[in-house]
């Protein structure tokens, strides 16, 4: 997954869940640090913002993000299965973008389905 997919998919995710994208960062803000500094919460929601939305963000952060997230959902006891890429050298690029055209579509036909169900 690029960028620009991993922000896509943090963003249905959190959609998904019925959470604020502010609800979002102080879930990841205490999950980080759980004697994080409550002054200094605005400023984190504002990077938060912001690597939602910008290309240099980078990879780790979001998959981070997602990883703190889908705990959390999973410790709230929601019903859902969270994809994460993961970085595969044994596997020939055909078969990873074969892979990844499978796990879209798959993604894709689930979202449509949360949204008819909404």
């Amino acid at each position: 997954m690029n960028t620009n997919e991993l922000q896509q998919e943090l963003k249905a995710f959190i959609k998904s869940v019925n959470w604020s994208q502010k609800k979002a960062a102080e879930i990841i803000y205490y999950e980080i640090d759980e004697d994080a500094d409550e002054q200094e919460f605005p400023k984190f929601f504002e990077k938060f913002k912001k690597s939602l939305q910008r290309e240099s963000t980078h990879q780790e952060v979001l998959h981070n993000y997602l990883r703190i997230l889908a705990r959390r959902a999973n410790d709230t006891n929601q019903d859902l299965v969270v994809p994460i890429s993961t970085k595969n050298y044994n596997l020939s690029r055909e078969l990873k973008n074969g892979m990844k055209k499978l796990s879209s579509d798959f993604s894709n036909k689930l979202n449509k389905k949360f949204d008819s169900d909404n």
